[in-house]
C-alpha cells in the first residue's frame, strides 16, 4: 500500500511538472506548414496577401541596384509565400501603394 501511494504522489509530481513546463507563455515561431512559390503577377489572386505583404515589406529593401530579381518570403494565414519578381515589377509593386494610398486621401475630402 505504501508503495502504491508513493506511485500515485511521483505520477502527480510529474503531471504536475509537465503541466507547468508547457504553460510559460514561450511560443516558439509557428513554421508554415504549406510553401507557395509565385511570380508577384499571380499574387492578385489570392485575397489578403497584397495587404499582408505590404505590412511586412519594405521598399527599402529592393533599393539595392546589383540585383535584377527579387525573391521575398511573406506569410499569410499559415502559409509561406516566396514571391519573385524583377526589380522593375516591384518598383511598380510599391508605387500602386503610394497611389491607392494618394485616392484614399483625396476622396477624404
Amino acid at each position: 500500500m505504501k508503495t502504491l501511494k508513493i506511485a500515485l504522489a511521483s505520477i502527480l509530481f510529474a503531471f504536475a511538472m509537465v503541466s507547468i513546463a508547457s504553460a510559460d507563455g514561450f511560443t516558439a515561431n509557428r513554421i508554415p506548414i504549406k510553401v507557395v512559390n509565385l511570380d508577384l503577377d499571380r499574387v492578385v489572386s489570392i485575397p489578403g496577401l497584397i495587404e499582408a505583404m505590404y505590412d511586412q515589406l519594405d521598399k527599402d529593401d529592393f533599393q539595392d541596384g546589383s540585383q535584377f530579381t527579387y525573391v521575398v518570403e511573406v506569410i499569410h494565414n499559415g502559409t509561406l509565400y516566396r514571391i519573385r519578381g524583377t526589380k522593375l515589377q516591384w518598383i511598380q509593386f510599391f508605387k500602386q501603394k503610394i497611389n491607392q494610398a494618394d485616392d484614399d486621401f483625396s476622396s477624404k475630402f
